[in-house]
């Protein structure tokens, strides 16, 4: 699609990332080993509020609905696994400035 990709394993991984480069978007999986998605969702909103952030998450039976509770905490979009290329393409382009995607 045109865009830089940096990839990491967990919300540590993705904190190191902001050491040399502060991505214009993140999309965070909010089950993940360490530091899980909603933790990760309220550090990066509360240390760069205009990053723009979208949650994802297959949900687990009888859980909390936990893609409202990203959103609570400044998740832009929420999808919902499994989910397409489409759907995120569709996303990406939803939150990027048009100067980005040129």
């Amino acid at each position: 699609m045109g865009h830089t990709v940096l990839e990491a394993g967990d919300g540590e991984a993705c904190f190191r990332h902001f050491t040399s480069v502060c991505p214009n978007l993140v999309i965070t999986d909010l089950f993940m080993p360490g530091k899980e998605g909603l933790e990760t969702i309220f550090e990066l909103k509360d240390n760069w509020p205009d990053i723009r952030i979208i949650a994802m998450s297959g949900g687990r039976p009888g859980a909390p609905d936990y893609l409202k509770l990203a959103q609570g905490l400044g998740a832009d979009r929420i999808l919902h696994k499994p989910l397409s290329a489409r759907l995120v393409f569709e996303a990406v382009n939803a939150l990027l400035p048009a100067f980005l995607l040129s």
